[in-house]
């Protein structure tokens, strides 16, 4: 792999946050969820695109949980593309679909309550993400404007490397 894609790889993770969510609001049951890649987060409004309104809004909700679910219970969910339901196909093989749509399907029969308790956590998780972002951005900015003071440098030549 080159010097720049190895880069870029570490990347794929700077920021990456996961949240344990347990307690009455679940039952007895444990979830996991992350905050989103961008592809995961595009493909959550290109879904939630075919409605109208209110529509969009609870199939966005729905999708981006279908997404950021990572693990239940036990279950690691990471790296699981595609998962077999209880269907078989003509050869008598279970039917796999993509986890996104199983979990859909799932959240689906769910009551409402419990979708936007887990979704204000997700949303509580991005906010968090998006705060500790800030905070590096704002540091940066801090030690660029102290580098160029220090060599006589304007910011903005520094800024436009």
């Amino acid at each position: 792999m080159s010097e720049i894609a190895k880069k870029l790889e570490d990347l794929k993770h700077k920021d990456y946050q996961e949240k344990v969510l347990k307690g009455k609001e679940l039952g007895k049951t444990q979830i996991t969820i992350s905050t989103l890649t961008s592809e995961e987060e595009m493909n959550c409004h290109l879904y939630a695109q075919q409605y109208e309104k209110m529509g969009y809004i609870y199939s966005l909700k729905k999708e981006t949980l279908a997404y950021c679910i990572k693990q239940i219970d036990d279950t690691d969910l990471r790296n699981v593309k595609f998962i077999e339901t209880k269907e078989k196909d003509g050869n008598d093989k279970p039917i796999k679909v993509q986890k996104n749509i199983f979990l859909r399907d799932i959240l689906s029969t769910w009551n409402q309550e419990t979708l936007n308790y887990l979704f204000m956590e997700y949303a509580s998780l991005y906010n968090l993400t998006t705060l500790e972002m800030e905070k590096a951005v704002e540091f940066i900015g801090k030690q660029v404007g102290k580098i160029a003071k220090d060599s006589n440098i304007d910011p903005n030549d520094i800024a436009n490397l």
